[in-house]
């Protein structure tokens, strides 16, 4: 992997030139050393001691729930400034290239650089429009993001670690009934990594769905909601599994499974579900949900900060 660090404080006339010459030498070095490329676009970027570990935790995550390298383009690690405030034109910042792309970015600056952008002939407007090519629009985005300018405060909200890091959590697709707050998605409650589920108008019923790539035994669930406040909390719940998947939609979002059996239930901030395999008399498990039970409030917005399965 290698790290590209590219300052933001020439002036704007001779700015995209110097991208364009940069990344024309840097893609040729990198695509001979390394596998992949993290563009952190920015000096005024505030790394972590521990980013490397971070990233890659990630793409590995990324890649085992893919089950093959080449299924994702782009991963984000930091926050994108024109969505924060769009009258702001500032690199990207964090974003995890492999080295063959970074050639083909290249090749697209040096094509387009010249290009008469009027007021907008800066760098990052060529990396929106490349970006928006190689991607199709997709971009895999880590949440909490690793990188972040100084000052900058993602969703109001402080990062939270995970109280279970070192979980199994076997490749899973992860559904939900419930809408995402924001870049809080689903897949983020079932991730050791980082980031958390954030759903609103929760209403008893919505579900959670861990569907496995194949059969595993599950042991022990562990499952943690809320904010470090207290607030957010799930005031009831129940977890149910079972070994048989008869059909799944994630575009509806959809779960078919059969011979549900209910293994616990799920109460405030921390729940923990033991000796599983008594419960389900020794099945193996394809699907496990997470149900909405009754709430204190008529439409609540619930925070689910990870659903932790050991095998």
């Amino acid at each position: 992997m290698c790290v590209y660090v590219c300052r933001s404080d020439c002036s704007e006339s001779n700015e995209t030139g110097r991208q364009v010459k940069a990344l024309s030498l840097i893609s040729q070095y990198v695509d001979r050393v390394a596998s992949h490329y993290l563009h952190l676009g920015s000096a005024d970027v505030l790394v972590p001691a521990d980013y490397m570990e971070a990233v890659s935790d990630f793409e590995k995550r990324e890649t085992r729930r893919r089950r093959r390298l080449t299924t994702w383009t782009l991963l984000q690690f930091g926050t994108d400034l024109h969505a924060i405030n769009s009258t702001v034109d500032d690199e990207f910042v964090g974003y995890l290239l492999h080295a063959a792309d970074l050639r083909r970015f290249a090749s697209f600056f040096t094509t387009f650089g010249a290009a008469d952008f009027s007021h907008h002939n800066r760098s990052s407007t060529l990396q929106r429009i490349f970006l928006d090519i190689v991607t199709q629009r997709v971009t895999l985005s880590r949440r909490p993001p690793v990188f972040r300018r100084r000052g900058e405060v993602v969703d109001g909200v402080l990062d939270m670690k995970k109280p279970w890091p070192s979980a199994d959590d076997p490749p899973a697709t992860v559904l939900s009934s419930m809408q995402p707050v924001g870049s809080h998605t689903v897949d983020l409650a079932y991730s050791s990594g980082g980031g958390y589920f954030h759903c609103s108008s929760v209403s008893p019923g919505d579900w959670i769905a861990l569907v496995f790539d194949i059969e595993v035994n599950v042991e022990r669930i562990l499952v943690e909601t809320g904010l470090p406040d207290g607030s957010l909390t799930l005031s009831s719940g129940f977890v149910e599994l079972s070994p048989r998947l008869l059909r799944m939609d994630p575009t509806a979002p959809s779960v078919v499974c059969a011979d549900f059996v209910r293994v616990g239930e799920v109460v405030g901030k921390s729940t923990e579900l033991v000796d599983i395999s008594r419960s389900v008399w020794g099945r193996p498990t394809r699907c496990l949900r997470l149900t909405v039970g009754e709430l204190t409030e008529r439409t609540a917005d619930v925070i689910f900060h990870q659903i932790a399965v050991f095998t």
